[in-house]
């Protein structure tokens, strides 16, 4: 029966005739929001037919077409529709671009399989239709890209070619410029996208744009000071040539910046431009746009445009209305409550991980504690002080070391080194490779400290590191960690001949597991994966003992172990007080490598059994002794 009706609708969206025409696409739609399954088969066998329906002479027929296509659309077939969807919004009558440019991105987001298709249908969006598109479709791509991870690099480079096209939209600009601000850090070292060439790209395009967008783009350029010293002269002047315009807005900025970025230190400058937290999940709000942009301009309906779950939707805002409407005595107070999301949200690099009462512990002690946590102390003595800040992404990281003049008067011929056991390398030299515990890496000096640390003052170094493989397999398959690096600062206590020399040395907590990034999986994944890897040789494990007898508990045991970049399974080994993790590590040499980590406790003999399986066995006997060395310090 649904075949035959189907079939006799095809031949009137074939008719002659405009008015059969619209009432063959007007009742397919009202099938259509029934989401029924058979009836959303049965509109594929016409939708060739329906997609031609674009091109018809009446505009009423077309709209209709569009309606249709827009309401069978699914994940089977959402690439050829959101295609034709595009090609006819080319050519589209401006009276129905703007709700073609709203259902375009509510289809792509919606089916969306992978990301990467999702930003380059948006910015192929913003191309065709750029005034059409409202902020509301550019602020989700952006809350999009920051809340995925794996999705940053790949926009980040695309919206960096983006904008060397003549024809770049200023909706391009915008997110560009703040995807840029935020991750363009990732993209660094890539041919053609080198700091100066992303301020480039942005600063060719400033003088033609609206006030809004320039705002938007000196703060961009605020936060380039930040991840790029090198050109922060080419933006000092930017902010220089802003400070008087007529545009208060931007005078403001440019004035206020320019005032951040001349500080003699740039703790201020850290804080302000802290990397961006995820945006919490919401429900996306251009349905609710496109459902308030035509409730005006049609007839009333029993139904909506989107096939079963818009009309769901639909019947339970009813309800609620109804609901409402007979107790008109409730007071709504969730909407005005934070989202848990917003509550437990901590901060980035400059939060957490504070030193407590670390002021009485040995330089090993605080330096076991950095291998679990992003910031905190490395050392404190009545003299100096160093602390440290980090962040690391994949393969890549950056580090802030901090020196503090704790003595009454000033430190002098100030000087960092970094040494690695055999090499020593000056900490203000470009670059140079170091062996680490566990792994190799090569660091980049991004900002130097000067030869004078004036009484009470802090200044801090910057580093970018990038993680080149781990140590050497002998050394691994012998199960001994290598020497730590160690940070070395020299200095004079006292201006002058007659001053007291000094010299402190840190362990530097760069371990192979600041490299790793947590995944999820399910707990059949995991038993799944873990036999699949098999036992030695990409299996290493250890049975050892609690130093001083007692065993962790499974809190702080997780807290340890999910320290090391792991993501934990909390529902394996829970009664028996085990701990699990998976993670996957970056590094230049290996590329990824998953990681699973499993810990088990044998409470009546006080043991562990620490069981690492990875794709490759260096990795593994590394991790292991991570694991291992963070379950037996004292924290």
């Amino acid at each position: 029966m649904v075949e035959q009706t189907f079939g006799l609708l095809g031949t009137f969206i074939l008719s002659k005739e405009t008015n059969i025409r619209y009432l063959g696409l007007e009742t397919m739609c009202h099938l259509a929001a029934t989401g029924a399954r058979n009836c959303i088969d049965a509109l594929r066998v016409n939708q060739e037919t329906i997609i031609s329906s674009l091109k018809d002479r009446d505009i009423s027929v077309r709209r209709r077409a569009v309606d249709l296509l827009y309401s069978m659309c699914d994940e089977t077939n959402v690439r050829v529709i959101v295609a034709e969807l595009l090609r006819y919004l080319q050519v589209a009558d401006y009276a129905i671009r703007d709700e073609m440019v709203l259902k375009i991105a509510i289809l792509t987001e919606k089916f969306a399989m992978e990301y990467s298709w999702y930003v380059d249908v948006i910015l192929q969006l913003i191309t065709i239709a750029g005034d059409h598109v409202s902020d509301d479709i550019w602020f989700r791509i952006i809350q999009i890209i920051t809340n995925n991870d794996d999705l940053q690099v790949y926009a980040a480079t695309t919206l960096m070619n983006a904008l060397h096209s003549p024809t770049c939209h200023e909706t391009t600009l915008k997110v560009g410029g703040y995807v840029l601000g935020e991750f363009g850090h990732y993209i660094a070292n890539n041919p053609g996208c080198t700091p100066i060439d992303q301020f480039t790209a942005l600063q060719s395009k400033y003088a033609a744009c609206s006030p809004k967008t320039k705002a938007l783009l000196l703060t961009t350029y605020l936060k380039f000071v930040n991840l790029f010293p090198e050109i922060k002269d080419e933006i000092v002047r930017v902010f220089k040539m802003n400070r008087h315009v007529l545009d208060t807005e931007i005078s403001q900025r440019a004035k206020e910046y320019l005032t951040i970025v001349e500080m003699p230190t740039e703790d201020i400058l850290q804080t302000v431009c802290e990397e961006m937290p995820i945006f919490p999940e919401r429900e996306s709000a251009l349905v609710k746009r496109l459902q308030t942009a035509t409730r005006d301009t049609e007839d009333k309906r029993t139904w909506v445009i989107g096939g079963r779950d818009a009309n769901a939707e639909m019947a339970r805002q009813s309800r609620r209305r109804r609901s409402f409407s007979t107790k008109a005595g409730i007071k709504e107070t969730a909407a005005s409550q934070p989202l848990p999301s917003e509550l437990e949200r901590s901060g980035t690099i400059g939060g957490g991980g504070g030193d407590g009462g670390s002021s009485v512990l040995d330089d090993g002690t605080l330096f076991r504690r950095l291998l679990v946590i992003p910031n905190g102390l490395l050392h404190r003595d009545p003299i100096l002080e160093i602390g440290l800040k980090s962040e690391y992404k994949e393969h890549l990281g950056r580090l802030a070391i901090f020196l503090g003049n704790r003595s009454l008067s000033a430190i002098s011929s100030l000087r960092v080194s970094l040494v690695d056991g055999s090499t020593s390398i000056d900490a203000n030299a470009s670059s140079g490779e170091f062996t680490t515990s566990t792994c190799r890496v090569r660091i980049t000096l991004v900002q130097p400290v000067p030869a004078i640390l004036p009484q009470g003052s802090q200044l801090h170094q910057l580093f970018k590191v990038e993680c080149l493989g781990p140590v050497d397999p002998a050394a691994a398959e012998a199960g001994e960690l290598g020497r730590p690096l160690t940070l070395a600062v020299t200095f004079v206590r006292g201006a002058g001949p007659g001053g007291d020399e000094g010299r402190v040395a840190v362990e530097l907590p760069i371990p192979l597991s600041k490299f790793v990034g947590p995944v999820r999986l399910a707990e059949a994944d995991f038993f799944q994966r873990w036999r699949q890897v098999g036992g030695p040789p990409r299996e290493a494990q250890a049975v050892f003992a609690p130093r001083g007898g007692a065993l962790l508990d499974r809190l702080e045991l997780i807290r340890r172990v999910g320290g090391l970049g792991l993501n934990i399974i909390d529902s394996i080994d829970q009664a028996a007080g085990g701990v699990v993790g998976v993670g996957i590590l970056s590094c230049a040499d290996l590329g990824k490598v998953g990681c699973m980590i499993r810990v088990e406790v044998n409470k009546d003999h006080k043991m562990y059994r620490c069981t690492v399986r990875s794709t490759n066995e260096v990795v593994s006997h590394m991790v292991r002794n991570l694991v291992e060395e963070i379950i037996l310090a004292a924290l």
